[in-house]
């Protein structure tokens, strides 16, 4: 399986960089919820630290870039918010977690703490390679929690052989391959873009892989994708 980054996104934002996090996770540790709630406490701490407020979060370099970079491909993000942003602003206004799945509230934590947009898939639900571009509009898309929607022009997806698996870059994901109580083979990806450094990435990364190791057995593996030109794809095994 392989990862590539399209022209045409490479066009507008000549060099995103993507963390990924592969491996199987086992069981998880007989203390996790204990482990997770801390987790959750002590990445509430910090992004209150980073951002006390919405004003501020805003203000921040890791989502003043990512809502300049939806302009660009042509999502109003006052409407279409960036992930790590919308999520934010959800803990700032109301600091309840959410619990959706321990692997994915792991994540989670990471997410806020670090300011950066996180993704997931079940890697056995994926179908061939995967690949980051802008969509020609009117392609289908199956987004979480049921329902279809279809594309617009322009917006960028990531997709694999058949499927469009996250509309407006990581605004939303597909129900058809997300993370549930059945997955034991994750795709985790983090993602940064021209403005924000590769070492913010990789500290984000190595971050994610602690926390998921102090939570589950398992195995986990990184790799740093800085894409560019003549730099466009990635293995993923």
């Amino acid at each position: 399986m392989r990862l590539t980054v399209a022209d045409d996104v490479l066009a507008l934002f000549p060099a995103p960089v993507i963390g990924i996090l592969g491996g199987e996770v086992e069981s998880p540790r007989p203390d996790l919820r204990e482990r997770l709630r801390a987790l959750q406490e002590a990445a509430l701490a910090r992004l209150r630290e980073t951002a006390p407020d919405v004003e501020s979060l805003m203000a921040h370099p890791h989502v003043r870039i990512w809502r300049q970079a939806y302009q660009r491909f042509g999502a109003r993000p006052t409407k279409f918010r960036p992930t790590h942003e919308a999520f934010a602003r959800r803990l700032l206004k109301d600091p309840a977690w959410p619990a959706i799945h321990p692997l994915v509230d792991v994540y989670l934590t990471n997410q806020a703490a670090h300011l950066l947009p996180h993704g997931g898939y079940d890697r056995a639900s994926l179908d061939g390679d995967l690949c980051l571009g802008r969509s020609p509009g009117g392609e289908a898309f199956a987004p979480l929690g049921g329902g279809e929607e279809r594309t617009e022009r322009g917006e960028v997806v990531y997709r694999d052989a058949g499927r469009v698996l996250t509309r407006r870059w990581n605004h939303r994901d597909s129900d058809l391959t997300r993370i549930t109580g059945e997955t034991r083979r994750p795709l985790l990806v983090i993602e940064a873009l021209d403005g924000i450094p590769a070492a913010a990435v990789e500290e984000a990364l190595a971050d994610l892989a602690r926390r998921l190791a102090w939570c589950f057995e398992g195995a986990f593996a990184t790799r740093l994708f800085a894409a560019g030109r003549g730099r466009q794809e990635i293995a993923l095994e």
